[in-house]
């Protein structure tokens, strides 16, 4: 069954947090868990976190689901605060897929529905994103869909520091609208 992408709404927090708390424990805990890690983790992405992302004017939470069932989630954020110079405005936040649904396309189909939304609600048609400097995965991902990397910074979690590497994506073109047929 092909995919379906859109908008997050408010039923969808709960579910959301969910697939969060499995991504990121599958991505960033694979020693175990520390009580820094648990206590952001369950702060950070709460149904009730989830619930204010998609109520903020700033994010667009877009979601992919299969057969009614969330199975990734991609932010942007078209505020961000950009940690190295040379960053469009717009912020792809988060992209998480459930490992189960790895390697389907789902995670470029989020990359490309977060694109054609910063393109349409920025100036920029380019959009930046951070990835652990652990996340080999992420990074080549990435990197095959012509994302350079502009930087890095260290993301903290009560003190800990977390290296991160800053990547810009390429110019986004749109695709091209189908010609017209005479009648």
């Amino acid at each position: 069954m092909e995919p379906l992408y859109r908008l997050a709404d408010a039923t969808d927090a709960e579910c959301l947090a969910a697939l969060a708390l499995q991504v990121f424990f599958d991505t960033y805990a694979p020693g175990g868990i520390r009580p820094s890690v648990a206590r952001y983790a369950l702060a950070e992405l709460s149904a009730d976190a989830f619930d204010e992302r998609i109520k903020n004017p700033s994010l667009r939470v877009l979601v992919a689901e299969v057969d009614r069932h969330r199975v990734g989630f991609a932010v942007l954020d078209l505020a961000a605060s950009r940690p190295v110079a040379g960053c469009p405005p717009a912020e792809l936040a988060t992209l998480y897929v459930s490992r189960h649904f790895a390697r389907r396309g789902i995670g470029s189909g989020l990359l490309e529905q977060a694109r054609e939304r910063a393109a349409e609600l920025s100036l920029d048609s380019r959009i930046w994103l951070s990835a652990n400097a652990r996340n080999s995965g992420a990074i080549a991902f990435y990197r095959r869909l012509g994302f350079t990397e502009l930087g890095a910074f260290d993301f903290e979690i009560e003190g800990e520091r977390h290296p991160n590497l800053v990547f810009v994506s390429p110019i986004f073109a749109p695709r091209p609208c189908p010609e017209a047929r005479p009648r």
